[in-house]
């Protein structure tokens, strides 16, 4: 056994000392509810989003249900219809519900064992304190000037500190404590967007890169923060999925170290290898090689993937893996494109298909996704060079119809649009084996994926401009 296997038994063993069946109960009513049934559910700290879920049916307005939990303080997530909200919850908790779908956030009150929480996270929801809240506030703080940004987030983690101190009477110490750390992680989870931040902000300046690239400064003010303890926690899972990426583009920048293509990310695998804890490396580096099969060529994908079962050869990551490659592969080069229906912001129904003769580019995105957005401003260049041109773009949003409506013309987004609620569980999502976005893709004039290993984002101009001009050929 490497140090990893032997190290990764000792913490699982230490984690699941009292190993027991562990569940919560919740039970009460909905007045007017917006669905027949409700659904409970939380992540777990694996590479894929493969929730533990139960779900109920409401009946005269009335639920019970059960759901298994881990040791320490579960994030639940519970909907009825279209509305969702979230409490912590821990071993044994038995919860009491009453709320009005009509009023969803205001009204919603818990009694029974663990309310005190229930109640003080549905009052933080509706009073602007929430997880959630953090995180946006964080991002606006953003500004060209970096010490006032560094500011702004001391005095945001201040203020949400005595906001929990002030309104959390009755509440477990050691659940202030978790709510802290929660808010800490949400912190440093959004300083890593700062540097593209601020490169967009240059760029739509007309600056030159050396100042765009002054962002990437902050990074180092992100502390090694690494603690198996907190893998549950999706705040520490958001904040390890750019640490390592981001310290090493921040450290190449500053020191003038060029990388071959590929060459950081594996930098970035090494250093979390051996500078990760063992079940925080395991996460890590799987969600990271999970999510980066849909871009990476598939050599250099199955490299990675045998290092990692090498350091992991019992990790339940590897199915997911494995199946992410094996459904690759099934969208390789010269493989029939995957067909699916198109129902534009119009009404217009078509299909993938009804493109064969063009060469069609596919964008996944979202509005809430800063990566996609900022692609956006590229694409158009694109589309302008291939005017008139025998290409097609096809935007797949994974928005609600009416963000998706509403970005499609404040951006003008010029194409053909079709929208699939659900996200990266969508249908089409897990057909084309998309896991995060922007995901791109091109399909020849033939009908069939191009032959190309890994399509170029619209930010990279030439080398995108040189693909698709290349399949008109």
């Amino acid at each position: 056994m490497n140090k990893y296997q032997i190290l990764t038994v000792m913490v699982f063993c230490a984690l699941n000392a009292s190993s027991k069946e562990n569940t919560v109960r919740f039970r009460g009513h909905i007045t007017n509810p917006i669905d027949g049934s409700v659904s409970f559910s939380y992540s777990l700290p694996v590479a894929k989003y493969d929730p533990v879920k139960r779900t109920a049916k409401v009946i005269d307005g009335d639920f019970d249900v059960t759901i298994p939990v881990p040791d320490g303080y579960t994030n639940i997530f519970w909907t009825n219809g279209s509305q969702q909200t979230w409490l912590y919850v821990q071993p044994g908790a038995d919860l009491k519900i009453a709320v009005d779908a009509s009023d969803f956030d205001a009204s919603l009150h818990y009694n029974g064992k663990g309310s005190e929480i229930g109640n003080f996270v549905a009052k933080s929801i509706v009073e602007g304190h929430s997880y959630r809240d953090v995180n946006m506030n964080a991002q606006k703080c953003a500004v060209s000037d970096i010490d006032k940004y560094r500011s702004g987030l001391k005095d945001l983690l201040k203020t949400e500190a005595e906001y929990i101190d002030k309104n959390g009477e009755g509440l477990p110490s050691s659940f202030k404590k978790h709510l802290k750390k929660i808010e800490e992680y949400q912190v440093y989870y959004t300083m890593h967007m700062y540097p593209r931040q601020m490169e967009m902000a240059a760029k739509a300046k007309g600056e030159s890169a050396d100042n765009a690239n002054k962002g990437y400064n902050v990074i180092f003010d992100i502390p090694e923060a690494f603690n198996d303890e907190y893998l549950r926690m999706g705040a520490y899972q958001s904040y390890l999925t750019n640490y390592m990426p981001m310290k090493i583009k921040a450290e190449s920048l500053r020191d003038n170290i060029e990388y071959a293509e590929g060459a950081m990310t594996d930098s970035s695998y090494s250093r979390m290898y051996r500078e990760m804890p063992p079940l925080t490396a395991e996460y890590a580096i799987g969600s990271q090689l999970y999510y980066s099969v849909a871009y990476t060529d598939i050599e250099t994908v199955e490299r990675r993937f045998r290092e990692y079962k090498s350091y992991f050869p019992k990790s339940k990551n590897l199915r997911y893996i494995s199946d992410a490659i094996r459904t690759k592969k099934t969208l390789g080069p010269g493989k029939p494109l995957i067909d699916f229906d198109i129902t534009t912001p119009e009404g217009k129904h078509t299909k993938l298909s009804d493109l064969k003769g063009k060469v069609v580019y596919i964008d996944f995105w979202s509005r809430h996704c800063m990566p996609c957005m900022a692609e956006m401003p590229e694409a158009k260049k694109i589309k302008e060079h291939f005017k008139g041109k025998a290409v097609a773009f096809v935007y797949v949003s994974f928005d609600d119809e009416d963000t998706w409506k509403k970005t499609i013309k404040e951006y003008g987004i010029e194409g053909i649009h079709t929208c699939r609620e659900g996200g990266t569980n969508s249908a089409i999502a897990k057909a084309y084996n998309v896991y995060g976005i922007p995901a791109y893709f091109l399909i020849d004039k033939d009908g069939k994926f191009a032959d190309v290993q890994v399509v170029k984002r619209p930010s990279e101009k030439e080398e995108l401009i040189a693909q698709i001009t290349q399949l008109l050929e």
